[in-house]
């Protein structure tokens, strides 16, 4: 970020002297600042199941599951001079990522009696391999000699690395009751274990009542803890990257 601020011609060195530096901002000048962020993505997931049930009691099931992804974040942040001739500032940083990986489910669900069932279920770690790829570019409009206003723009290289990431064992368990025709009620605990920061434990419940024989009303409610120790994360940009949008690292 420092080289792409100093081949801008954010700062200037004073003629004649190489250890003097001058802003390309006017002294006192102050800027409207803006950050827009653009985010797009998609995975898709391909599945081999399999499933049966004993005696219609006792049902069982199991999945291997293949995923792709495909994300892209761009954010731009700006600088506006407070007159027309002031010194403005731009900054993309932009991110792809694109990554494949597998996984398996496995769940069992049992109804002694009508008007209960209980069920429980694994989703084992996701392995994935991920590609990412970043560029900035930085472009100034300033002074960059006494009563000379110039325009630059300064790109990174691509940067660009692959990396393999695995994702949280995940457990799940719930119950649901029945009131006949009229609606069900229903509790569902989910665990996330989480390797070097806090598991993640969420509780969900909800309620459905048959107002009509085609119109349901549904309420919901779930309550999930945090995944992050406290002062455990700082936002912050990476050492020796040509990474330009601060991202959370742990400490």
């Amino acid at each position: 970020l420092s080289a792409l601020g100093f081949n801008a011609f954010m700062i200037n060195p004073l003629t004649g002297d190489s250890s003097s530096w001058r802003s390309f901002m006017k002294s006192g000048e102050n800027v409207g600042q803006e950050c827009i962020i653009n985010e797009s993505g998609y995975m898709d997931e391909f599945n081999l199941m399999w499933g049966g049930n004993v005696n219609d009691r006792f049902y069982f099931g199991m999945a291997l599951n293949f995923r792709s992804l495909t994300y892209a974040r761009e954010v731009m942040q700006l600088e506006h001079p407070e007159y027309p001739l002031g010194a403005t500032l731009s900054l993309q940083s932009n991110t792809d990522y694109s990554g494949i990986g597998i996984n398996g489910n496995f769940g069992i669900m049992v109804h002694p009696i009508r008007a209960l069932r209980i069920g429980a279920s694994i989703q084992t770690p996701t392995s994935m391999t991920i590609r990412t790829q970043h560029y900035s570019v930085m472009k100034t409009n300033g002074i960059h000699k006494e009563g000379d206003k110039q325009a630059f723009s300064v790109e990174t290289p691509d940067d660009g690395f692959s990396q393999h990431e695995v994702t949280p064992l995940r457990l799940t368990a719930g119950l649901a009751t029945f009131f006949g025709p009229k609606g069900l009620l229903s509790l569902e605990y989910d665990y996330e274990h989480r390797e070097n920061i806090a598991d993640v434990h969420t509780l969900k419940c909800g309620v459905e009542c048959v107002m009509h024989y085609n119109w349901f009303l549904n309420l919901g409610y779930a309550y999930q803890g945090t995944m992050q120790k406290e002062d455990t994360r700082i936002k912050s940009l990476p050492l020796n990257s040509v990474y330009t949008d601060p991202s959370w690292q742990d400490l």
